[in-house]
């Protein structure tokens, strides 16, 4: 037997040396593959770590990597911001940056709405007849991926960051502009489905390019902020409650396995 992988050894590197274009030369998957029988059927061969570390030569998407991600979602207005501010469906566009299981990003929340009863501004009266509104909110985040599978991984999420609500420019209710602003802190949680996912790394255009893994699929996401806007009289406040439907492209650096 010791005749026998040795015999295997040798001739496993001598075919590793061969360029691929060579007439006898064959590729690195097929290398990889008879280095792993190799070291199935001869599991105590001293050669074991160099046909490991040298010879079988795959890659892998690494623990860290960046994604992001668009789409569109749900917004309501809950408490006493509610009887003034109706949000329409909101647009999502945000960042992510992932090392192992945690998640850290930013977001941009935005889209239209209405002014649903009268509003006392800095002392300006504004009717809601008319008023078109811009609800912009946005801010940072983190979480932790607490499921993590080949198809799913989930993730609650705490953040902070503001909010902003101004009427549009084409305003038809011929008052001055306000601008309403908050502090938001708060949290939710987000559910991806993984739909596509490259088997290969790909390299881009330029020769400098760092393969990368490519995944793409559908992300799922609720999330809810307090919010207090001072500027009116009375005092609006409540919460804002964000349900989001999006598409997400992640990239992972590629390195050895």
């Amino acid at each position: 037997e010791k005749v026998i992988f040795q015999s295997e050894f040798l001739l496993l590197v001598l075919d590793s040396f061969l360029p691929d274009d060579s007439q006898k030369g064959i590729g690195q998957q097929e290398i990889n593959a008879r280095g792993k029988a190799y070291l199935s059927d001869y599991s105590h061969s001293p050669y074991k770590k160099f046909v490991k570390e040298v010879l079988i030569y795959e890659l892998g998407p690494s623990d860290i990597g960046w994604g992001m991600y668009m789409g569109a979602g749900y917004a309501q207005m809950a408490g006493s911001v509610g009887d003034y501010i109706r949000p329409d469906v909101p647009a999502l566009i945000g960042f992510d940056f992932f090392y192992k299981r945690w998640v850290f990003g930013f977001k941009i929340i935005g889209g239209g709405g209405d002014l649903i009863n009268d509003l006392d501004v800095n002392g300006q009266d504004f009717p809601q007849k008319g008023v078109d509104l811009n609800p912009l909110g946005g801010g940072v985040y983190g979480g932790f991926k607490v499921l993590q599978s080949n198809r799913f991984s989930f993730y609650p999420f705490a953040g902070i960051g503001g909010m902003s609500v101004s009427p549009v420019d084409s305003d038809r209710s011929g008052n001055k502009k306000f601008d309403l602003g908050t502090f938001w802190y708060g949290g939710g949680a987000a559910l991806d489905v993984l739909i596509y996912k490259s088997k290969e790394p790909t390299r881009g255009s330029y020769y400098y390019a760092i393969p990368m893994f490519m995944e793409v699929g559908l992300k799922l996401s609720y999330e809810l902020y307090p919010v207090s806007f001072e500027e009116s009289n009375p005092e609006i406040s409540g919460i804002y409650h964000a349900a989001g439907f999006t598409i997400y492209m992640n990239f992972y650096n590629a390195e050895r396995k």
